[in-house]
Formats: C-alpha cells, sequence, structure tokens
C-alpha cells in the first residue's frame, strides 16, 4: 500500500467570526445564548479528526459571540474519555455515537448527524454504482473507470483506515461487515489528508461526509449505490448513506465555555449553524432549523381573544432546494413576519414534502411555503388555507418537465419505459405530472420505468440525471431554470421532452385553526412587502417582485390532473 501523503493535522486557535446566513441584521433578533463571564484560558477539544471540519466552523461563531478561545486537537474517538479523565482537554467531539469506555463521570450531548457516501471524481463519468463493483475496486480487481460504465481510465481507489468511523458506518450498513480494506490504493491516515487526496488525484473513488461535499469542501460527485440515491432522507434506512452521529463529550465539572457550548449546540441558532454546514440536528424532534425571533413575546393580540400568533409562530419550508438555499430563500421572509406581527417566529425546513403533513396534523407548524399538490391535501385533510404567493417577472405559476440527458437516445417520454427514472414525491411537478404520463402512455405507475427513485428536492431529481444515475427525472420549471442559469452541465446537458398545464407557486398557507382576523393581518403583510425598504430586500432574497393574494380556486389544474388519474387527495394511494 503506497502513501500518498504523510502528516498530522494541527490545532488551530479558532477567533475568528462567523455570519449566520440568512439571519440578517435585524435589532429585534433575540440572541439565544446568555452572555457569561470570558474564560481565563484557552479551551481545549479533542475531536474526532472526521468530526472535526464542521465542528471547527460552529466553534468559530460560538467562540466570536463570547469572547473565548478554542483549541481542536484531532485525535480518534476512542481516545477522548481517557483525555478528559487525565485533564488534558475540556471537551470531546466524538463520531459514531458514544466511545467505549466512556462509562460514568462524563456527560454525551449528541448535537448533530452526518451521512456518509461514496464519491468519484468528475472526469470518471460515472454517476452509479453496485456494492459489487465497489467491492471489487477496493479489492484492486476492477481498475479502470471504462468497466463500469465511466470514461476509460486508470482507478484510484482512497481508503481509509479500519479503525475509521466512516469506513466502519459503510462497512456495518451497505456491506454488512464484508467492505474489503484496499489492496491497491492509497490508505489516508485521517480526514483531512483523504480530502486533500481527493482533491489531488484523478480518477479517484472514495467515502466521505456528504455534508462535505454538498458544500464544497469535499470535490467529487455523489454515488448511487444499488440503486439507492446518495441523498440524506436515505441515511440510516437501508444502509446507505450510512448515517454517523456527531456528540459533546465532557466532565460533569466542565468550564462554563464548555456547558455553553452544549446549549449552544442544542439552541435554535446551533441548529440554524449545523443547517447551513449541510448537517441535521440530533434532535428526534426537529430537522433543520433556525429561529428568527422579537425581544418580546405575544406583542400581536388583535381584539377577539387568544391569538395563535401570540407566542411562537413557526413556519415550514419544503425541500425545494437544499437546506442552505431554503435558507437564504426564506429565512428574511420570516424575519419579515416577525417584526411585522410582534411574534417569534420560527422556520424549519422539512426533510421530505410529506413531512409537510404530519407537521401540521400534530400541530408542530402554523404555516408553511408549500407547493400545489401538498396543499390540495392539506386542504382535504386538515382545511388548510392558502394566502399568498410570489411573483417574479409577472410569474407566479410553474409547469412540471420531464427532462433527460442530452445524447442518450431518449426523446420521447415513451423511450423512457423501463429505464430509470427519478421524482419528487408529494409535488404536482415532480409526481402527479409523471404517473399521468404514464398512464397516457399505457403503462402503470411506478411499472412503467424499471426503477424509480425518490428524491427529497426537484435540485436532487435535476442531480441524478446529470450524474447519470437517473434516466430521466419530473420537476418543477421553474427549479430547471434556475439550475441551468447558475450551471453550464445543466443547461447544456438536460434536454425537456414534455410539460405540464400550470400550477400556482409555492404558497404560504396556513392552519385552519388560524382565525380570519389573523388571517387577514398576516395577508396584509404580505402582500404588502413591495411597499417598504426590508420587505423588498425580503423578496429579493426569495427572487420575487411581489406576494399576490392566492385562494383555492388558484389550484383548478392540480385538482383536474387529479381526478384525471383518479388520485386520492384525502387518503395517500
Amino acid at each position: 500500500m503506497r502513501r500518498f501523503f504523510r502528516g498530522a493535522v494541527e490545532g488551530a486557535l479558532l477567533v475568528s467570526a462567523l455570519c449566520f446566513s440568512g439571519c440578517g441584521a435585524s435589532p429585534n433578533r433575540v440572541e439565544i445564548l446568555t452572555p457569561s463571564p470570558a474564560e481565563g484560558r484557552i479551551l481545549r477539544i479533542a475531536s474526532s479528526d472526521e468530526a472535526a471540519p464542521p465542528f471547527r466552523r460552529i466553534a468559530e461563531a460560538f467562540a466570536a459571540r463570547k469572547g473565548l478561545r478554542f483549541e481542536i486537537i484531532p485525535t480518534e474517538s476512542a481516545e477522548i474519555p481517557a483525555l478528559l479523565r487525565s485533564g488534558a482537554v475540556d471537551a470531546g467531539v466524538t463520531a459514531g455515537g458514544l466511545p467505549a469506555g466512556a462509562g460514568g463521570g462524563l456527560s454525551y450531548v449528541p448535537f448533530a448527524h452526518d451521512a456518509i457516501v461514496f464519491l468519484a471524481s468528475k472526469e470518471a463519468g460515472a454517476g452509479s454504482l453496485t456494492a459489487a463493483q465497489l467491492r471489487r475496486m477496493f479489492k484492486g480487481e476492477i481498475t479502470d473507470w471504462g468497466v463500469v460504465g465511466g470514461k476509460p481510465g486508470p482507478v484510484n481507489v482512497v481508503d481509509r483506515p479500519e479503525i475509521s468511523i466512516s469506513r466502519r458506518a459503510l462497512a456495518n450498513g451497505l456491506f454488512r461487515g464484508d467492505f474489503p480494506n484496499a489492496r491497491r490504493g492509497f490508505l489516508m491516515q485521517n480526514h483531512e489528508l483523504a480530502v486533500q487526496a481527493m482533491r489531488t488525484l484523478p480518477g479517484f473513488v472514495g467515502f466521505a461526509s456528504m455534508a462535505g461535499v454538498t458544500t464544497g469542501q469535499i470535490p467529487g460527485v455523489l454515488l448511487a449505490v444499488d440503486g439507492k440515491p446518495p441523498l440524506y432522507t436515505g441515511a440510516g434506512e437501508g444502509g446507505y448513506p450510512a448515517r454517523v452521529e456527531y456528540g459533546l463529550l465532557f466532565v460533569k465539572n466542565a468550564p462554563a465555555g464548555i456547558r455553553d457550548l452544549a446549549d449552544f449546540l442544542l439552541s435554535w441558532e446551533g441548529w440554524h449553524q449545523l443547517a447551513t454546514l449541510g448537517l441535521s440536528p440530533a434532535s428526534k424532534d426537529m430537522s433543520m432549523t433556525t429561529c428568527h425571533c422579537r425581544e418580546r413575546e405575544g406583542t400581536f393580540d388583535p381584539a377577539g381573544g387568544k391569538s395563535a400568533l401570540v407566542g411562537t409562530f413557526t413556519i415550514a419550508v419544503v425541500p425545494e432546494f437544499d437546506a442552505i438555499r431554503q435558507e437564504n430563500r426564506y429565512a428574511a421572509i420570516t424575519q419579515r413576519i416577525a417584526d411585522g406581527l410582534g411574534v417569534r417566529a420560527r422556520l424549519v425546513h422539512l426533510r421530505s414534502y410529506r413531512q409537510v403533513l404530519n407537521e401540521f396534523s400534530e400541530g408542530r407548524v402554523d404555516a408553511a411555503f408549500v407547493g400545489s399538490f401538498i396543499y390540495g391535501k392539506l386542504h382535504r385533510r386538515m382545511d388548510v388555507v392558502p394566502l399568498a404567493r410570489p411573483e417574479s417577472g409577472g410569474v407566479s405559476r410553474y409547469r412540471g418537465v420531464i427532462v433527460v440527458r442530452r445524447g442518450t437516445g431518449i426523446g420521447t417520454f415513451a423511450d423512457l419505459k423501463g429505464k430509470r427514472f427519478a421524482y419528487v414525491p408529494d409535488t404536482s411537478a415532480g409526481e402527479l405530472f409523471p404517473r399521468a404520463k404514464a398512464i397516457e402512455a399505457g403503462g402503470a405507475w411506478p411499472g412503467f420505468f424499471s426503477t424509480v427513485m425518490k428524491a427529497p428536492s426537484h435540485r436532487s431529481a435535476i442531480d441524478l440525471v446529470l450524474s447519470g444515475a437517473a434516466d430521466g427525472a419530473a420537476v418543477k420549471d421553474l427549479v430547471l431554470r434556475r439550475e441551468q442559469a447558475s450551471s453550464t452541465v445543466a443547461r447544456k446537458e438536460l434536454v425537456v421532452l414534455s410539460t405540464s398545464d400550470l400550477f400556482p407557486e409555492n404558497a404560504l398557507v396556513v392552519a385552519g385553526t388560524l382565525g380570519e382576523k389573523d388571517r387577514s393581518a398576516l395577508r396584509s403583510m404580505l402582500l404588502s412587502l413591495d411597499k417598504e425598504k426590508e420587505g423588498k430586500e425580503a423578496l429579493g432574497r426569495l427572487g420575487a417582485d411581489r406576494m399576490i393574494p392566492t385562494t383555492d380556486e388558484d389550484y383548478t389544474a392540480m385538482y383536474a390532473l387529479a381526478r384525471k388519474i383518479r388520485f386520492p387527495m384525502d387518503v395517500d394511494p
């Protein structure tokens, strides 16, 4: 086994500030953390090398706010309990759950989940492999990408030692314990060196954190494995992607700064920071979240009794894009609601469109920005009411489109029969439309295709086509246009086969329990955003010129399509 790099990652003093994306600088925003006296010494943190990259970013933000300094010392998770008991460090950040030997006297706070995926260099030309092919690559039996449908060229395997948490997670999940060590390739002793190797080696295949890849810290193309797409929603459910837990470990009498850090990791601000890094908070009750608050709660109390807007008003957004882009788009609107109505407003990033149904039915959200199909289900089942939707350049509606990659020989929807297809469940563009097209082509759903892949967002469905993991996909045309405007590959490679009728753009809908007076106040505030400076800025972040009124009658085309294919709106088929 050759060694490509040598050396260890040095600890770093983290003292610089990190801006919170999308939160703005409203004077009404409440800081979640209560300042405590600055520590008189540097706080030393031992961190698993896999957890270190995201934790450094979190520590930078926290340290700048608290006037503290941290020294991050990379190590293995298994070594952290002994370092804590010896007093060598003040806390540890572990990967893979509570390490063996933690025992009594230590407190453990799980704060985030990440997903471990296989990835390959872009020039390899591969987007999907089987577990058997990966096993043969690591055994050195497949040494050329052309053998697995990629571009001819050598396969350079980037591996990690068996002690690596990422490796163990993949081995136990996807390979059921039978994941061979690379017999030809490059053994990287820690995460940082593995990343350096993947940035340098052409034609590499390796594994890494999904958060690192999606935030641009790690290069490469995420690989589907055995038909399972590289999407976070699959983490921990079927072995791929593999899920890894990050946790904070400390002694019972830890310094005040460490206890404050634990509180920060479990706060709305901490969850927001995790979301911007592509991580999911470990809390079982919340997904990627942030909080946009006022100093006073309950200041919006119209005459006529108790208002649902007194206290915290929770707004959910569906995963039309990844959480980072959705945060950037909707955070300012959420802040305007908080400032305009005098309430605490909380923005919740949901992992799937269907989760909106559960959040509303269980009373965890008061409103949501949703597409037409989910709105129809919410309206029929829970009497949810639409208020307003964005308009840009006179456009406030969208179409569903079927896209394929250029040069595949697929020229019509009928050509997709027996092919791999990606769709976005519970969306008009991503599910209702392709269901109708399959029926029109004389097939059934999903049997018309050889394989169907559930994508959590329209952007993810586009990525599956571009990577080669899917032969076609159904997506929202507005999302496709945004992707093509920002990506030369998407602009040149994607071809539209079919287009649907028009559906209303994602509208803000509210729970039926919200009184008419409150609905009217919220609607008026949204419709007047384009009349004020802060409102125009918030609309600009959303990519809109203004908000326009929206009623149930605007969804006629969606209802008609659902009736045409006999899709039940009040129950799941």
